[in-house]
């Protein structure tokens, strides 16, 4: 579907998975606005036209996986203030900002990113994640820092899990509302901290 006029009501796409092609005029001042970093031009856009966050270009990328795909970080985090919800957006290919980030080799914007919170693990319609992409594409320093990061993370997930453990077997509250609290966005990690990753460990639900 091709819009050809700005203004438009609400998306029917859901919130997850931007898929509406929108090529109106304002959409065109927008991408303008992100390539040339234009920051303030960005954010009068954006509050006028509050939808245009998750509407795509006819490559499949929104607002946000423009400026990651072009290193454009100063548009990327004056986006991310505006509209927090583009950072875990796919498009119909199921790629993020940060895939289409680390294919392209922006190893800012890809440190960026995972800084704010984007899963490098999670994969497109291909099953590809970020790291692979990288890799795909011979962006070795960026698949460095991806394989850093993934593996930062899963040493503080395991810490936290022991911790978890511990304040359950203690009964420290305080100690448990703390480490859910920092850590129980994402799906993944809260299964990763409640039970561990194998079939030995302990689940915290249980003690």
């Amino acid at each position: 579907m091709d819009l050809t006029s700005g203004g438009v009501g609400p998306s029917t796409s859901s919130d997850d998975v931007a898929s509406l092609l929108d090529n109106s005029d304002d959409m065109q001042l927008v991408r303008q606005a992100v390539l040339f970093e234009n920051v303030e031009l960005l954010a009068d856009l954006f509050k006028v036209n509050p939808w245009v966050w998750n509407r795509v270009d006819r490559h499949g990328r929104t607002p946000l996986m423009l400026a990651a795909h072009n290193g454009k970080l100063n548009s990327l985090r004056t986006i991310l203030m505006l509209s927090p919800k583009s950072l875990n957006l796919t498009n119909e290919r199921g790629k993020t900002a940060l895939h289409m980030a680390a294919e392209s080799g922006e190893i800012s914007t890809v440190m960026e990113l995972v800084e704010i919170g984007s899963d490098p693990m999670k994969s497109d319609t291909e099953g590809h994640c970020a790291l692979e992409l990288a890799q795909m594409a011979g962006h070795n320093e960026v698949a460095a820092k991806l394989i850093d990061a993934i593996q930062k993370e899963s040493e503080t997930l395991n810490h936290a899990h022991i911790m978890l453990i511990s304040a359950c077997i203690s009964g420290s509250a305080d100690v448990v509302n703390e480490i859910l609290r920092k850590n129980m966005e994402k799906k993944q990690n809260r299964e990763i901290i409640f039970n561990g990753r194998t079939e030995e460990d302990e689940t915290a639900l249980l003690m």
